[in-house]
């Protein structure tokens, strides 16, 4: 008989989504797919997950059902970037972008989501022409105000035939944060 894990304790027994409750054994991880009913606007959504006094927020990031998924044709090779930093410093982080297809794409755009536009800037947020197999150099340049938070939000590339890629950003601010080297 085999025993049960962290998340089967919280969300059941059985090995099937039931209603709103998924099921995980030990170690595993699972892709859940989520639906919203009548949703008009793509944006961050808070998840809750819990049972009894314990409760976990989830972030997710969800598409108006206007809105396309995912196409592979272009990438983040980094699908999250989970940053730490001082409280009224800056950073920065390369991000590699990849056209997968087999033609060139153009007018490439980086668009930042709204809760993240005064604490990240890309370079470069635009691009005329991204040939076929290429990866192009992202530069994330964030910096943190005087307050201590938690932000998260997504980076949104797309193109001009509507081929896009996400990649997630945690940003965590915390006064007296001294990075490891």
């Amino acid at each position: 008989n085999e025993q049960g894990g962290f998340f089967e304790s919280l969300f059941g027994s059985s090995n099937k989504k039931l209603g709103n409750n998924f099921v995980f054994k030990a170690n595993e991880k699972k892709q859940i797919e989520l639906e919203f009913e009548n949703l008009t606007e793509t944006g961050l959504r808070t998840i809750q997950l819990s049972l009894g006094n314990f409760t976990q927020n989830v972030f997710v990031y969800v598409l108006s059902a206007e809105e396309k998924s995912e196409t592979e044709k272009i990438y983040f090779e980094q699908k999250f970037f989970n940053i730490s930093m001082a409280t009224n410093s800056g950073t920065e982080r390369i991000l590699y972008l990849k056209n997968s297809e087999t033609k060139d794409l153009e007018n490439v755009t980086l668009i930042i989501s709204d809760n993240l536009k005064e604490y990240v800037s890309v370079s470069p947020d635009f691009f005329e022409f991204f040939e076929a197999n290429e990866t192009k150099k992202i530069s994330l340049n964030i910096s943190s105000k005087s307050n201590q938070e938690k932000i998260s939000g997504v980076i949104k590339a797309k193109t001009s035939d509507d081929n896009f890629a996400y990649v997630n950003i945690s940003l965590e601010i915390i006064e007296g944060f001294i990075p490891q080297n």
